[in-house]
């Protein structure tokens, strides 16, 4: 029983990291742009 449980998370997190990745870094280059485009700085 212990062992079947983590087997299925792990294949379910296997598309979510690559998603998880692939948002924040879209998200990083909205920030980015807005940054540029506006000319202000958030940092």
């Amino acid at each position: 029983m212990s062992d079947r449980r983590p087997s299925e998370p792990r294949r379910g997190r296997a598309w979510l990291l690559p998603v998880v990745v692939a948002v924040s870094v879209v998200v990083l280059v909205a920030v980015v742009v807005i940054v540029v485009t506006t000319g202000q700085d958030f940092f």
